[in-house]
Order: C-alpha cells, then structure tokens, then sequence
C-alpha cells in the first residue's frame, strides 16, 4: 500500500497514559499533521522547524501545538487515512 509522508513531533517529556497501573505507557512522538507529497520535500520543511524558531512557533500555532513541549520534529511515513466514513468493506460480513 502507497504511504504518505507526515510530519510528527517529539515531546520533551514523554505523556504518561494509565499511571499507577499495571497498563502503565509512555508515548513521546506523535503526529501533527500529513506532509508534503514528496518525503525529501517534506524533510526539508522539517528541518526549517527544528532549526527556525519563528516557522516552528507558525506552525504550533496552527496545529494548536505548545512550541515549548516540542523537542523536534521528524519524517516518518504512514499509510492513508479512510475519511470516507461509514464501514469498511473488509469488516462487513
């Protein structure tokens, strides 16, 4: 299946999800949004962003992003979304 790049983020201090438990996790990269269609392109941006505070507080901004939590951003590559709603073929019976 074709992938999509995406542009993610890692936290400067990893989420804790069910602490105390014995399910216990931490997460510290997450997605912000899909990239540019082309994965050198998108790599270039993200450069821009770990280096350029003023583009990456714009881009913060925009996603509703805290700038400050952000240790980097990184290129990774996922395959799409289904936003067509409602179910999918393979799961009806």
């Amino acid at each position: 299946m074709k992938t999509i790049p995406v542009i993610c983020y890692k936290l400067k201090t990893p989420v804790v999800y069910n602490r105390g438990t014995k399910w216990e996790k931490q997460e510290d990269t997450f997605l912000a949004c899909y990239g540019y269609h082309d994965a050198d392109e998108n790599q270039r941006f993200i450069n821009v962003l770990n280096t350029d505070d003023e583009a990456k507080g714009m881009f913060c901004d925009k996603y509703r992003l805290n700038a400050n939590d952000i240790e980097c951003f990184i290129h990774k590559e996922q395959e799409p979304f289904d936003t067509r709603g409602g179910i999918i073929p393979s799961c009806q019976k």
